[in-house]
């Protein structure tokens, strides 16, 4: 039986009303986007908070600028442990410092970064475990914003799952229980905030990326495999830092298996997938 015209286009508009207002939801359904993965570890761009003031995306901040900044923030002694402890050890800062500048040099306003690394420390290592950290990226103004989900969170590395779960990495909305002080060589913290910190970037460090880079349009989302590619539309200088990156992710999947915390049959999969990415 055929529908009468006028019913039929009522039908139609509603229709097209409902796709165009389920627009933003199908956007959101693409993040995160994932830029770096490693067993527990990643990298990746999210979605604003809701209510969020908008963020000074996209800007490059090269590496060896993250690694100052987050070199220097440390735990203050505990019962424990009397000396500051950093929160990022060096092999952390080796592996998340370059995913950490691709995303924010490819972030939009609208967009936030988020991360976890993996590490040992404390007296004992890893004797017991490792620790998680997690973390909120971004940057407004000439100000880099962290603010933490997690501080060395004990787990054993037996109990590794994949990283696309949901993960505690700090709200601008509700602060993160923090048992020891964050302190930092070039940053304090947020007022009335023990999880969140905030570390001046020299405005020299602050560069534009490079204008060739195409950006997606407002909500079109790039997978992970054409941000990790992208870096081929950066300054030579980049490329140097990726062979170098390659060969830390290669030394601490090496200390990985020395250590007998992941199996042979791990240990080939991650060098390939590793090599893969050259």
């Amino acid at each position: 039986m055929k529908l009468p015209k006028v019913q039929l286009l009522f039908s139609l508009g509603i229709s097209t009303l409902i796709f165009l207002t389920s627009l933003p939801l199908l956007a959101e359904d693409h993040y995160p986007i994932y830029v770096y993965e490693n067993f527990e570890r990643f990298v990746r761009i999210e979605k604003i908070e809701s209510g969020a003031q908008a963020n000074s995306h996209p800007t490059h901040l090269p590496a060896d600028a993250i690694k100052t900044l987050l070199g220097g923030i440390r735990l203050s002694g505990s019962f424990f442990q009397s000396k500051e402890e950093p929160v990022f050890s060096e092999e952390e800062l080796a592996e998340i410092a370059e995913p950490l500048s691709l995303a924010l040099a490819k972030a939009q306003a609208h967009e936030d970064v988020t991360f976890r690394s993996v590490g040992a420390h404390g007296l004992f290592g890893t004797e017991n475990g490792i620790d998680m950290t997690s973390a909120r990226v971004f940057i407004q103004g000439d100000k880099l914003n962290l603010i933490f989900g997690l501080i060395h969170q004990r787990k054993d590395p037996r109990s590794f799952s994949q990283p696309r779960v949901s993960v505690r990495v700090g709200s601008r909305e509700s602060e993160t229980v923090i048992g020891e002080e964050l302190v930092a060589d070039r940053g304090q913290l947020k007022q009335n905030r023990r999880d969140w910190i905030v570390l001046p970037i020299q405005q020299q460090q602050l560069v534009k990326p490079d204008s060739t880079v195409q950006k997606p349009a407002e909500g079109v989302v790039e997978s992970s495999e054409s941000v990790m590619n992208s870096t081929s539309k950066f300054p030579a200088t980049a490329v140097e830092g990726r062979v170098q990156k390659i060969q830390e992710r290669l030394e601490v999947l090496n200390q990985l298996k020395k250590n007998k915390l992941i199996s042979e049959e791990e240990y080939s999969a991650r060098r390939k997938a590793i090599l893969d990415e050259i």
